[in-house]
């Protein structure tokens, strides 16, 4: 059986994600793997600012992220397309969590990492902040309202640290600010780019998750 590769779209709230990889699923024939978000009990107070709610919101998505990307998970699978990258685990731990939450977090995850499936290509969606708003706005989730422009900037900002030292395995930067991936066309592109690469012989092997 072939090893399972996994293709994860990055990105800000809002920036395209989900729609880019509901398109690429389908023009690549890869499995779909969606950001449990709408299960989260946690999620919409912690957007509220609701302070004891950070901590269980956090780890309620790491352990989801986890079930569905982990090792034992994804070894019956091939080719999977989803719509996060297992590292933005941490931007948003550290945004969000007091220093010993976060202390205590990392510890959590350091025992999962090893039993992750690492990815064999991460696509980075990049974009102004104010089209994220906008496409926020425009998707209607009531519990996203209260997301700010200073918080998106922040979680924008943590991206670029993250991705501007990324050697885990191959990045593609691809700016969304003008692609609306609701229209399956427009991901196209991105699909093609995706299929250049396996030509050239990725996925290479991967170093880190």
């Amino acid at each position: 059986m072939t090893a399972p590769t996994l293709i994860c779209i990055a990105g800000c709230i809002g920036i395209g994600k989900t729609s880019l990889a509901r398109a690429l699923s389908r023009s690549l024939s890869a499995e779909l793997i969606l950001e449990e978000y709408d299960r989260n009990p946690f999620l919409a107070d912690q957007i509220a600012r609701i302070r004891s709610a950070a901590l269980p919101s956090e780890v309620f998505f790491l352990l989801s992220r986890f079930r569905q990307l982990g090792h034992t998970a994804c070894r019956d699978r091939s080719l999977m397309i989803s719509d996060y990258v297992f590292a933005k685990n941490r931007l948003f731990a550290r945004l969000n969590l007091a220093p010993a939450e976060y202390d205590l977090y990392c510890q959590l995850e350091d025992r999962l990492l090893p039993d992750l499936l690492a990815p064999g290509l991460v696509i980075y969606l990049q974009g102004s902040i104010g089209t994220c708003l906008e496409r926020i706005r425009r998707r209607g989730r009531p519990f996203e309202s209260q997301i700010s422009e200073s918080y998106l900037a922040r979680l924008s900002a943590a991206y670029e640290d993250l991705f501007g030292g990324w050697d885990a395995c191959p990045l593609v930067r691809w700016d969304a600010e003008c692609h609306d991936f609701r229209d399956a066309r427009q991901a196209e592109p991105v699909a093609a780019e995706v299929r250049r690469m396996i030509g050239c012989g990725w996925p290479l092997p991967a170093r880190k998750p």
